[in-house]
């Protein structure tokens, strides 16, 4: 899948989850003090919040680029919701 494909995803609200390296991620939607917020996180772990899609997908998390997996994801790893 393409970061394309998923930002496509993400701007129509759209929450996805995903594995890589034998654990699962996802992003999902949210509000802080009145500001909505996609949030990123490995499940069961803290979450980051960021304004953008554009801002989620150039952020590094856990030591890899955000943007770099999801190019590396086949169909079968993403769920979309």
């Amino acid at each position: 899948m393409t970061t394309v494909d998923i930002k496509d995803q993400l701007e129509h609200g759209r929450e996805i989850e995903f594995n890589y390296n034998g654990k699962r991620y996802s992003f999902t939607f949210g509000e802080i003090d009145g500001k909505k917020v996609i949030a990123f996180c490995e499940f069961n772990k803290p979450d980051i919040e960021f304004d953008t899609i554009d801002e989620i997908l150039a952020a590094e998390y856990d030591g890899f680029k955000i943007a770099d997996v999801i190019e590396s994801l086949s169909d079968e790893d993403i769920d979309i919701f």
